[in-house]
């Protein structure tokens, strides 16, 4: 509703920034000895994410409004986490469990959608972790908010970040007074801040050159 903002989401973890690994296994396969659990990055978002982060639905859907504590458990994969667990097969229908209680209710698989590059631009693609799953926050029984450690408000918009800042942390500080709005960032600086040591071995090679 804030002019200049074109969609807003929460998010547990900013990609490039942050980090969320979470063990899973596969609900239709014969359950592994929790050593063997499979892991992935999980995010914990609203259903306006992939528009405001700006990621590619590839198959299937994202969540809405409706996936809550009322509704099937569903989660969204990254095309990354379909590959490497189902290859050659459609992940879309599977179900996956995290075995932690309360959590630990097999989800379906709803939709694909395209990978991120968790770990920066020059180390994603040799990260040990690179698969990613999403799940919804209206799925997340309350008593487990006190456990996630942060929680970013992302937004899109058409204004200079700085004016797109001070509009947000406004309304923010508008809803409730005693909110706390800090580090606030754009997402070109989390890039930059990826990179920072190729770019400083560079300027290095440069200098010595």
């Amino acid at each position: 509703n804030v002019p200049g903002i074109e969609s807003a989401s929460l998010t547990t973890n900013v990609m490039m920034r942050d980090d969320s690994e979470t063990m899973f296994y596969v609900a239709e396969r014969p359950k592994p000895d929790p050593k063997d659990y499979s892991w992935s990055m999980m995010y914990i978002v609203n259903p306006e994410y992939l528009r405001t982060m700006g990621i590619a639905l590839l198959k299937g859907r994202f969540f809405s409004e409706r996936d809550n504590l009322n509704a099937p458990a569903v989660v969204v994969v990254d095309e990354e986490f379909a590959r490497a667990l189902f290859p050659g097969e459609e992940a879309i229908g599977h179900h996956i469990v995290i075995p932690f209680p309360g959590l630990d209710q097999p989800r379906e698989i709803v939709g694909v959608v395209a990978h991120v590059a968790q770990w920066g631009l020059s180390q994603d693609a040799t990260a040990k972790i690179r698969s990613e799953f999403y799940m919804p926050f209206l799925q997340v029984p309350d008593k487990f908010y006190p456990m996630i450690s942060s929680m970013t408000f992302a937004a899109r918009s058409s204004l200079k970040p700085q004016a797109a800042a001070r509009t947000v942390a406004a309304t923010l500080r508008a809803i409730d007074a005693d909110m706390p709005v800090y580090n606030i960032q754009t997402m070109n600086e989390i890039i930059g801040a990826s990179i920072a040591r190729e770019r400083f071995a560079t300027l290095l090679f440069a200098i010595f050159a």
